[in-house]
């Protein structure tokens, strides 16, 4: 009796090594499972940095130095992991690239010179005609513009050096890059274009771009126009009723011969589109809700008579004197 409970005793402890030696062996399969994905992963390099970097942390709500701050140098022959698809810029100081596996926190950044440390296989995702993909979108906030007008972009910004000369430029404000990029079918070819805004150094002017993908693959600018100081455009499809008038204040609404956009800042709301008839892009006053009303209320106290251009709304008809107009005629 005593023999088999040392046998069960026996048993159970055998049960429970195993157990646990699976246990770890799961355990340490998936982290070297983990920890293989991530090496291997295309957006993620580990470099040997061989000089000291900076680490910064960022957070969108500090609005000092565009949210970074200083948080420790990492020394010499540190490895690291870096994200290629998550960068952001400040302006004057250059591209700070985020960090994977620090500290467990996932706000780290490296100043900018780390760069050199990237393999440029690694970087080829990034570059077009030998230019810096990082050069042309100031943060990852734009990664997701399809890549074949990503390279409409930069192919832009390599013919007019934007990238180096700065005369126009992406904004780097997060909550902005929504409301500078737009697609549609803008000139009616049944192939999605892409509408862009950019901003001079001073922030002050801006410049709409309408970019076409042609048969070539190439792109090709089909309209341009400046528009001031933060303009914003959403994009609007064929069919949609729009104000296309001639005069301020008509508020009839006709559907859109083709997709286009919308564009709007401080002093000015516009829809501009691709006029078939007029075989050129157009633009046309757009009014808000408040502005509707504005003008509703003003037709309302002031009638307008359109044929004789003549406010008749205080004119009232005598009888007699109408009779008599007519016998004297």
């Amino acid at each position: 009796m005593e023999s088999e409970q040392k046998t069960q005793r026996s048993k159970r402890k055998i049960i429970i090594i195993v157990a646990i030696i699976l246990g770890l062996l799961v355990f340490a399969g998936t982290y070297a499972y983990k920890r293989y994905k991530e090496t291997n992963d295309e957006s993620t390099v580990q470099v040997t940095v061989k000089s000291p970097i900076q680490l910064y942390t960022y957070d969108i709500n500090v609005r000092e130095n565009n949210g970074f701050t200083k948080y420790k140098l990492i020394p010499a022959n540190t490895i690291v992991d870096i994200e290629l698809e998550k960068w952001r810029n400040l302006e004057g100081v250059g591209y700070f690239y985020k960090i994977k596996n620090m500290d467990d926190r996932d706000d780290i950044f490296a100043e900018e010179k780390i760069h050199k440390y990237i393999p440029s296989s690694a970087l080829s995702y990034y570059s077009f005609d030998n230019l810096n993909y990082y050069e042309v979108f100031p943060s990852d906030d734009y990664n997701d513009i399809p890549s074949r007008f990503q390279s409409c972009i930069v192919d832009l910004f390599y013919k007019n050096q934007y990238h180096s000369n700065k005369v126009w430029r992406f904004t780097s404000i997060p909550d902005r890059v929504k409301d500078v990029v737009a697609f549609g079918d803008f000139v009616g070819s049944n192939i999605q274009d892409v509408a862009i805004v950019l901003e001079d150094y001073s922030a002050e002017n801006s410049q709409v771009y309408i970019l076409h993908k042609n048969a070539s693959n190439g792109c090709d600018i089909v309209y341009s126009g400046n528009w001031g100081t933060a303009p914003t455009i959403k994009s609007f499809k064929k069919g949609q009723l729009i104000y296309i008038n001639e005069y301020y204040g008509n508020l009839d609404k006709t559907a859109a011969p083709n997709d286009g956009i919308f564009i709007k800042n401080a002093t000015e709301y516009k829809a501009i589109f691709y006029s078939p008839k007029e075989k050129r892009f157009v633009q046309y006053d757009q009014y808000t809700p408040e502005q509707v009303q504005n003008i509703e209320k003003s037709i309302k106290d002031n009638p307008y008579n359109e044929e004789s251009g003549e406010d008749t709304s205080s004119e009232e008809i005598n009888p007699e004197t109408s009779e008599a107009t007519k016998n004297e005629n």
